[in-house]
């Protein structure tokens, strides 16, 4: 790989990372609620020593850069302008400047399949190194149905000098997809240190205004067809026609296709911000991660995963790529995916005899860790 004397002093006195990313996702704002992977990986690169500068932009034109507070990284940002495509033509601009001024080590583009390419293509232009980040199948991202981006993403993966992936699933389905000549990890998702921890059930429900007795399933996130969400609702009116004392509680971006349950024991709190979503799992008896075996879900390591087991409640989830893997030896939290039935057997189950799954996770700071690995390895 890389050896010359530049670099190798840069890796004694730590180096100059650029971190290229979209600013929303998963519908969380990574600035102002401070979120997410690509926030929580970098600040903890910066952490280690690293001089960190991230770039952030915005598929949304409504965004403002917050006040610089005390981030551990340098962060830009930018947005789309009266189209997607002017607003990636200024940021190209912008970001060839800040290459040539900041003069970093090394790039890595994460978020999705745009900043992946866009890090090959700094790098190629200015000879420098380049990571890719995936925190999922980026190809099942409706972004590369967009002309020569799936082209441009794959040879990107390809040629990147090395690739961090969410989970096992997903190395071996990059390996075999884009034959990548640098060397790729495993960083899985994580959590942040004391920000998901169990909380008295009771106050957590009295201050979402939620029901204090009786038993409260739910989940958060992308409440859409694409997670296979119908079975979820199917399943609790199943439930409810049986059961007076159980509720659901339901957070995030809604489908109008597949619209919320209209039901008395229905509790839809909206799209909370991150701050809160300790507060929502504590209040649950028992979280339900949905998802379909399509090309997102065979691949996706579901976020609340981990948040929802630090706060130490049952979790079911679908019986699909690494949820299959994780909970292989906790078959009664597991459901098939698409089948009513068997959720609510699952849901039944663990309203009897709850079983909170026992896996080591991990922080944010153990990942970042991982991660400095393999940026280390790209220098030797």
């Amino acid at each position: 790989m890389l050896t010359n004397e530049r670099y190798a002093t840069s890796l004694a006195q730590f180096l100059k990372i650029l971190f290229l990313t979209k600013r929303i996702y998963t519908g969380k704002d990574l600035l102002i609620e401070r979120y997410g992977r690509s926030y929580e990986l970098s600040a903890a690169l910066a952490n280690i020593g690293h001089e960190v500068t991230g770039v952030c932009f915005s598929y949304y034109r409504d965004v403002v850069m917050p006040d610089k507070g005390d981030y551990v990284v340098n962060w830009y940002s930018y947005a789309t302008d009266r189209t997607v495509i002017s607003g990636v033509a200024k940021y190209l601009v912008a970001l060839a400047k800040l290459v040539k001024h900041y003069q970093p080590d090394i790039i890595i583009g994460a978020s999705d399949s745009l900043h992946v390419i866009l890090a090959a293509l700094l790098g190629r232009r200015h000879k420098l190194p380049y990571i890719v980040d995936l925190y999922d199948n980026f190809e099942s991202f409706k972004l590369t149905n967009i002309p020569l981006i799936k082209q441009g993403f794959r040879l990107a993966v390809k040629k990147a000098d090395a690739v961090s992936v969410v989970s096992g699933e997903l190395k071996e389905y990059v390996r075999k997809k884009y034959k990548p000549q640098g060397k790729v990890s495993v960083v899985e998702n994580a959590i942040p240190a004391g920000h998901f921890v169990p909380m008295d059930k009771h106050e957590a429900r009295n201050k979402l205004n939620l029901p204090l007795n009786g038993v409260i399933t739910g989940t958060a996130g992308a409440l859409d067809s694409s997670r296979g969400i119908d079975v979820l609702y199917k399943s609790f009116l199943a439930l409810a026609r049986e059961n007076s004392n159980i509720h659901l509680v339901l957070a995030g971006r809604t489908d109008k296709k597949i619209p919320v349950p209209e039901h008395e024991r229905v509790h839809y709190l909206g799209e909370i911000n991150y701050g809160g979503m300790p507060l929502l799992f504590n209040s649950l008896d028992i979280g339900i991660i949905c998802n379909k075996p399509d090309a997102f879900g065979a691949y996706c390591f579901p976020q609340k995963l981990y948040e929802m087991l630090a706060c130490k409640i049952p979790v079911i989830a679908a019986n699909v790529g690494v949820m299959k893997r994780l909970f292989q030896n906790y078959p009664e939290n597991l459901y098939e995916p698409g089948d009513v039935q068997n959720l609510v057997r699952a849901i039944n189950l663990q309203i009897n005899r709850p079983v909170i799954p026992e896996l080591k996770i991990p922080l944010w700071t153990d990942q970042g860790a991982r991660l400095n690995v393999l940026i280390s390895q790209v220098f030797t």
